[in-house]
């Protein structure tokens, strides 16, 4: 198995050693995560100090931005063809 790194802009990049995501093409496709923290990836400050609602929507919005950039490249090796499984509403 080949594992491929999953990178964008739209989240905070990654420190040292470690990777926004992986993807390994077990079947479809398996997609792991890293941690995410509230940091804004323009400024890379932390954001909602104090504000665990400000926080929790930081990190899920770096996560989305993560799994939509592995989305989009897979949309992009197949010819642009839609991922039917994936739907961001």
């Amino acid at each position: 198995m080949t594992k491929q790194v999953v990178r964008t802009g739209g989240a905070p990049s990654a420190i040292g050693p470690y990777s926004q995501a992986i993807r390994i093409p077990a079947g479809k496709s398996l997609v792991f995560c890293s941690g995410q923290v509230a940091l804004d990836p323009v400024s890379g400050e932390m954001v909602g100090s104090g504000d665990v609602r400000v926080q929790a929507r930081r990190v899920m919005e770096n996560l989305a931005a993560v799994l939509l950039a592995d989305v989009r490249e897979r949309n992009h090796l197949r010819g642009g063809r839609p991922n039917r499984g994936c739907r961001r509403e």
